[in-house]
Formats: structure tokens, C-alpha cells, sequence
């Protein structure tokens, strides 16, 4: 994948997160003290059955959700101290998102959803185009920049979702079962381009996968049970 304009990644340390849903007579515990370390520009593959949490893992260092208790830092700054407004921008300006289901509108061609996630950046629209168009050659999309979902392969609908999750030059990209709807030849293909957005892009990324394989792939791997994170040698 061609470089644009690399960041730098961003350290993560989470500290005795717990996270919790339901009331006190149906109290599930989701993250229990959970404890992680993650330099800049490491790649960090979480695996888990369904249900232990990791979506919900991921939802807090995206800034989706508050850490209820405990301590998450990205890059220095508490997320937890953050007002609404500052959490939006962290979610614009700092993390890169990419979902199973792509999170593509139908409406819209590949090029206007990658150009979307830079509305609210201060980008004029002829920077918003120029960058989409780039971001789309990039992940060698750029012959199918008119396309809408619809006429796209899931492979190339989630590779049109991670040029959208690097339109705003993230530090921290968070990829949530990224490969969990696509064949052997696509999975590769997504796999290659994420695995080159530490080195080439400079981001740190976090992914969670119930695939084995793939979780086997990145610098470092851990799994999610009862609430903590166990690393995986």
C-alpha cells in the first residue's frame, strides 16, 4: 500500500478496566480489571468466544464507549476525562474504525463514502475528493471509486471501509472481525493491506478475530477470557 502522509502510532496502557451491562440482580461482567501495554505502531490481535467482550473492549478504546471503571489512555490522555466534544473529535482526528459489516451507505459511491468521513475535518471539497481518490488507489480500489456497495465484492467493500478508516490520518486503527464475512482469497487480500498499517502507515492497530489464522499473523496476540486479557505465546 502506497504511503500517505504516515502518522505516528500511539501507546495504549489500560488499567483496571472494568465494564459491566444489566442491572445488580443480572450483573454481567464483561472486562474484569483487565490490564493492557501497547507501544506505538504494534499490531495486537485479540481473540475470545462470542460474547467475552471484545467488541466491547474495542468500543472503549475507540472513545464509543466510557470506561466505567478503571483507566484508558491513548497517546497520553485519559479518555475518561474527556467532555462529549472531545470524544468526537478523538473518534474523528485519532481512531481509524473498520467493522465485519462493512459500515459502507448504499447511497453512496465508494469514493463518497471515504470522502464522508472527512466532512467535519476541515477539509475543502476538492481536498476531501483528492484524498478519497488516493486513499482508493491506495488499497487499489481507484477503478472502482463510482461504484456503489452494491456492485462491490465484500472484499472490496471492506477494502473501500479501511480507506474510509484511514481518510483521516488515524494513529489508532481498531478492526472488529475485519475478515469474518469474506472468502480465503479476500481475507488475504484485507489482511495484507492491515498488516501494513504499522509499518507503512505508522498507525498502532488493535484487531479482534475469532479466526486463529489470522490472529496468528500479528506482532502480538492475546485472548479474552473471563474479563481479562491473556497473552498468547
Amino acid at each position: 500500500m502506497r504511503v500517505l502522509s504516515p502518522p505516528t502510532g500511539l501507546a495504549v496502557a489500560v488499567e483496571d478496566l472494568t465494564h459491566t451491562y444489566g442491572g445488580d440482580h443480572e450483573r454481567l461482567v464483561v472486562l474484569d480489571h483487565l490490564d493492557l501495554e501497547l507501544g506505538p505502531r504494534e499490531y495486537l490481535a485479540v481473540t475470545g468466544r462470542s460474547g467475552a467482550g471484545k467488541s466491547t473492549f474495542l468500543a472503549v478504546l475507540g472513545g464509543l464507549e466510557r470506561p466505567q471503571s478503571g483507566r484508558v489512555r491513548v497517546g497520553g490522555i485519559d479518555l475518561g476525562t474527556l467532555d462529549g466534544d472531545a470524544l468526537a473529535s478523538y473518534r474523528r482526528d485519532t481512531v481509524g474504525f473498520v467493522f465485519q459489516h462493512y459500515g459502507l451507505l448504499g447511497s453512496l459511491s465508494a469514493q463518497e463514502n471515504v470522502e464522508l468521513a472527512m466532512t467535519f475535518a476541515g477539509l475543502s471539497a476538492a481536498r476531501r475528493r483528492a484524498r478519497a481518490r488516493d486513499l482508493l488507489d491506495a488499497v487499489g480500489l481507484a477503478d472502482r471509486a463510482r461504484h456503489r456497495p452494491s456492485a462491490l465484492s465484500g472484499g472490496e467493500s471492506q477494502r473501500v471501509a479501511i480507506a474510509r478508516a484511514l481518510a483521516n490520518g488515524p494513529r489508532l486503527v481498531l478492526a472488529d472481525e475485519p475478515t469474518g464475512n469474506l472468502d480465503e482469497e479476500s481475507t488475504a487480500r484485507v489482511l495484507e493491506l492491515l498488516e501494513q498499517l504499522p509499518e507503512e502507515h505508522g498507525c498502532t492497530l488493535v484487531m479482534v478475530t475469532h479466526n486463529h489464522g489470522v490472529a496468528e499473523r500479528a506482532h502480538r496476540r492475546a485472548t479474552l477470557e473471563q474479563g481479562r486479557l491473556i497473552p498468547t505465546p
